[in-house]
């Protein structure tokens, strides 16, 4: 008697195979031009991540004592320099970049909770680094950890400002300044006993150059609205000139921005650039 095994083989049928072209498999493979643009700005991420770690950190000890505050208003005023086509790239150097990261904008009431410069040769060479975070006597605001990523436990064994005053004058000791708002960050530096040298020394703002070379929207006023707008539709070079807006503008990407040695080296970069455009490196 002839009997079947229904239950001998449970294999499946091989699926039915698509053929393509060579021409249509390339196709269908080819990144996107937002695809290759995302992979473009994370080779650039981990270029800059790269060279700002290959930077050499500069070894200083903690010293000093706590002392009491300074007024904003008692720093000396600075002239800060422009830049043209005859600005002389020699005299730009030694040149040192810093900033800061504060707990708020106001000067009487916030605090310093990390510090930090990056000093540069003849073509933007860095040649040293500066860097540690604050500890301070109060908290780290929320919004300022949403902001920076530092918290207070961050904080917590890092030296008082008071303790690296004397290193940090050191380091930048000698050499032309630049920064962002430039301003602001010499503001919290000087009412925290922060001497910045005057004479010879040339200070550049970042800020202020880009506002002089780049257009933003103006502002329009509309009636409907009793108020002022900003007017999209007329020529402009950037939304504005905050270090973000100016590093997109000029294709600087970074990954750990309002971290203050990440800031420092995107200005240097921004710096350059500027000083490119008006062709004086």
């Amino acid at each position: 008697m002839l009997m079947f095994n229904f239950f001998k083989s449970k294999k499946k049928a091989p699926e039915a195979q698509v053929i393509t072209s060579p021409e249509a498999a390339k196709e269908e493979k080819a990144p996107t031009y937002l695809e290759k643009r995302m992979l473009y700005i994370k080779e650039q991420e981990r270029i800059f991540s790269e060279e700002l770690k290959a930077i050499p950190e500069a070894a200083f000890s903690y010293s000093g004592e706590k002392e009491k505050k300074r007024a904003a208003s008692d720093m000396p005023e600075y002239t800060f320099s422009s830049i043209t086509a005859k600005t002389n790239p020699e005299k730009l150097f030694p040149l040192v970049v810093i900033d800061t990261e504060t707990t708020g904008i106001k000067i009487k009431g916030n605090d310093i909770i990390e510090v930090s410069a990056i000093k540069f040769d003849a073509n933007f060479v860095p040649v040293s680094s500066f860097s540690t975070l604050v500890n301070i006597s109060g908290d780290v605001p929320q919004e300022i950890t949403d902001i920076t990523g530092i918290t207070k436990e961050m904080i917590s064994e890092s030296p008082f400002f008071y303790q690296v005053k004397a290193a940090f004058m050191d380091f930048i000791n000698g050499c032309n300044v630049a920064g962002h708002n430039l301003e602001f960050d010499m503001k919290f530096l000087y009412v925290n006993g922060v001497d910045f040298e005057q004479g010879k020394i040339k200070y550049f703002d970042t800020l202020q150059i880009a506002q002089k070379m780049l257009k933003k929207p103006k502002a329009k006023y509309c009636s409907d609205t009793n108020s002022y707008e900003v007017d999209y539709d007329g020529e402009y070079d950037v939304e504005n000139h905050k270090l973000e807006t100016l590093c997109d503008y000029y294709s600087i990407f970074r990954s750990d921005a309002h971290r203050s040695l990440s800031d420092c080296y995107a200005t240097a970069k921004l710096f350059k650039k500027l000083l490119e455009e008006k062709d004086v490196i």
